[in-house]
């Protein structure tokens, strides 16, 4: 259950993020490692006290705000700060799960890695996804995102040559259990369908619309925690 949004950051955004990124003080990624992962985690990050830091943060948060196909499937109620992280040539994050809870005891749901850099940039430094079946290589073109379970175990590969530049930060869903939100996000699309199938206005008004509607709206109020 993870999702790719392609150009999360189109590229004025991206631009405008790197522009900022480029210039910003760099500390220790080990500073925000959680307990016990601090031996994992061999990167740099903008440091979280800097104005530049809070600048990125709350860009890259606006878009997010913005973004439907986000909103659909993370039903977010609160976003975490963002991490703006550096990995150089040796650099790497072992296998770990992040924090389950964060910034006063939020929980931590899901997590957003946006990708600052196209791949051809660097070597390695694949986020790697330990699924169910076999490990998920993740490593995707400037501007988009993937987003997937916190609960999940994951690493970043060792980068080789180059550097990898991203955006991480982590969801609080409205949404606590995955699979509801995995049901609501399917509903969603179809609602979509009805909606882009039929002639503009009437996909609103088709009865099957309507009551499909009616049971998103209800497991939504069952399940959302507000």
């Amino acid at each position: 259950m993870f999702f790719r949004l392609p150009g999360i950051l189109s590229k004025e955004s991206l631009a405008e993020v790197r522009a900022i990124y480029d210039a910003a003080p760099f500390v220790d990624g080990r500073q925000t490692a959680g307990p016990g992962v601090e031996y994992a985690k061999n990167n740099t990050q903008i440091d979280r006290t800097s104005k530049v830091q809070k600048q990125l943060n709350a860009k890259v948060k606006e878009i997010l705000a913005k973004n439907n196909d986000f909103q659909v499937i993370a039903q977010p109620r609160y976003v975490h700060d963002f991490l703006f992280s550096r990995y150089g040539e040796g650099m790497e994050y072992g296998d770990h799960t992040d924090n389950p809870l964060m910034d006063q005891g939020r929980r931590s749901d899901m997590s957003i890695t946006i990708f600052l850099n196209d791949p051809s940039e660097y070597e390695g430094g694949e986020l790697m996804l330990n699924t169910d079946i076999s490990p998920q290589a993740i490593k995707l073109p400037a501007g988009d995102a993937v987003v997937y379970p916190t609960f999940m175990l994951h690493r970043v590969d060792k980068v080789r040559k180059g550097q990898r530049l991203v955006a991480v930060t982590w969801i609080e869903s409205l949404i606590r259990d995955a699979n509801q939100r995995q049901i609501l996000l399917d509903l969603a699309q179809t609602l979509t369908f009805f909606m882009k199938s039929l002639p503009e206005g009437q996909g609103y008004q088709h009865m099957e619309y309507v009551r499909l509607n009616k049971v998103y709206q209800n497991l939504l109020r069952m399940w959302a925690e507000t």
